[in-house]
């Protein structure tokens, strides 16, 4: 419980200083008039957006998670909606963690499984992100002058190509990943190296290296068996390919909650292609390390993203200050029910975290 006060303190200071940066050029009075003037009409159909897309994300993990055997959507969806609120108020999205922490708890699937679940998911994710962000540049030309200041980081587009570099390599070394466990022949390697830790271990005595065997081998192989099975959806083409639908629509229902959004917003006008090209903008920016709830981050890469379309500095503020706010109060608001229907503690769940190498699904 310390430590999860102590990150919620030093998230909060985060979050405070990258809020201040983002927005500190724009009057607080002309902000507070700009939201004012905020058709507030359309808050209810942007958090009916946001809900879908939830629900659907709910779906694609469970869909993900068959190969552990079957999930109800009941935690699935409790799960997704936990993580969330804790990626709202803790740094690092530790959300991301505790998602496969609580499947262990509910469903009692290995936290190895669950974790290799988070991976395929996210690689869902990036490469979508990454192919929107091609056709983006494809046919919105960036001013090559354009700059922006949040802090001390001067923003451009070589800003957006360099964080999109970034998520490639990341995507490309979590395949790789992949590619090495599920091969049957790099995994025998991978498992022959494991078998042979004791034998390096030259000086031990037989009873040293027969406890290595059993505290350290024997859970690092059956980790390994788990993140194999974790990664069995992909070798299914047709499960795949629905994965690969599904996470189309959640990311276009994104879309829509952006366009929705502006749509209430004075000065701002957006077609939904180039609501798309908001999100992925956002979306680069809030995956740069995260404060709580990417305070900060959300807003420079709204405002970045909207100057662009050449959205007014003090308009774009209003969109990304209220964009953010319909989504995390919801979020935040879902996730504290789901707490309570599953009997989540938030400041008990650093002790949920146990590897159990027993459970079933090895």
């Amino acid at each position: 419980m310390h430590k999860i006060s102590l990150s919620m303190v030093i998230g909060i200071l985060l979050s405070g200083a990258a809020f201040y940066f983002s927005l500190k050029n724009i009057p607080f009075g002309v902000l507070l008039n700009h939201a004012a003037s905020i058709n507030y009409g359309w808050i209810l159909p942007a958090i009916a957006a946001c809900f879908a897309d939830f629900m659907l994300s709910a779906v694609r993990w469970r869909m993900i998670l068959e190969s552990a055997g079957k999930i109800n959507f009941r935690t699935a969806y409790h799960g997704t909606m936990i993580a969330l609120m804790v990626n709202c108020i803790l740094p690092g999205r530790a959300g991301e963690i505790v998602r496969p922490v609580i499947l262990y708890r509910q469903e009692e699937v290995p936290l190895s499984i669950g974790l290799a679940s988070v991976i395929v998911e996210g690689i869902f994710d990036i490469i979508l992100l990454l192919l929107f962000f091609s056709v983006f540049l494809y046919f919105f030309q960036i001013d090559p002058d354009f700059q922006m200041r949040l802090g001390d980081m001067q923003l451009n587009g070589a800003t957006l190509e360099t964080v999109g570099k970034s998520m490639l390599k990341l995507c490309l070394t979590l395949i790789c990943g992949i590619i090495l466990i599920s091969f049957k022949k790099t995994r025998n390697h991978i498992t022959g190296a494991i078998k042979r830790i004791p034998d390096f271990v030259w000086f031990a005595n037989s009873d040293l290296k027969q406890k290595i065997r059993e505290k350290l081998c024997i859970p690092l192989l059956n980790v390994v068996g788990n993140f194999v099975t974790g990664f069995s959806l992909l070798k299914n083409v047709e499960k795949t390919c629905l994965c690969v639908l599904l996470t189309v629509v959640i990311w276009l229902l994104t879309a829509l909650f952006y366009y929705i959004v502006a749509a209430g917003c004075l000065g701002v006008s957006l077609s939904f292609p180039e609501a798309i090209a908001v999100m992925v903008i956002i979306s680069f920016f809030i995956s740069l390390p995260s404060v709580p709830g990417f305070w900060g981050l959300w807003e420079a890469g709204g405002v970045f993203a909207m100057s662009l379309f050449g959205v007014d500095v003090r308009d774009a503020a209003s969109f990304a200050l209220v964009s953010h706010l319909v989504y995390i109060f919801p979020v935040i608001l879902a996730g504290l029910i789901s707490a309570i229907l599953t009997g989540v503690r938030f400041f008990r769940i650093s002790e949920y975290v146990s590897f159990d190498t027993t459970q079933k699904g090895l």
